[in-house]
């Protein structure tokens, strides 16, 4: 067999088993997580003290009395902090954040456990579209457009 052809079947072989795994890793991730809102949402009284996870929520109000607002994508929920391990957390309108805890069915909010601020995230969106520019930017120089389409410079 050709050298060629033996390391482009291993190039695939390679590819094959990384998606496997990584769609191994996905489904132990989606089964063993809380569920999330809406589905406690749509059943309240069965989801009553149910795990949830709230990942990346806007602070919509200050937190006041140990009570905070979060929204995402339209949705609003109002969360508990007063049990959280470690105190209250510095929170300021529009922060993002990520909590995880216990749906309240009585008023249909959430009872926070633990409650991560993202404090960087703007920065980092903001440089995710910088190194999505400069690679638009960089694109010519390995690339020019011949008469018969793209071709690779080089």
């Amino acid at each position: 067999m050709n050298t060629a052809r033996l390391r482009d079947a291993g190039i695939v072989l390679f590819c094959v088993i990384a998606l496997v795994l990584l769609g191994q890793g996905t489904t132990r991730f989606m089964l063993t997580r809380p569920a999330g809102l809406r589905a406690a949402l749509r059943d309240p009284q069965a989801s009553d003290g149910a795990d949830l996870m709230l990942l990346l929520w806007h602070v919509q109000t200050p937190p006041q009395a140990g009570i905070v607002e979060l929204s995402h994508q339209g949705r609003t929920v109002v969360v508990h902090t007063d049990a959280l391990s470690g105190g209250r957390p510095d929170l300021d309108v529009g922060q993002v954040v990520t909590v995880q805890g216990t749906f309240r069915a009585d008023d249909l909010s959430v009872q926070a456990r633990e409650l991560v601020v993202h404090r960087y995230r703007r920065v980092k969106q903001a440089l995710g579209v910088v190194g999505m520019i400069v690679g638009l930017m960089a694109l010519p120089l390995g690339f020019r457009v011949a008469p018969g389409g793209v071709v690779e410079r080089g």
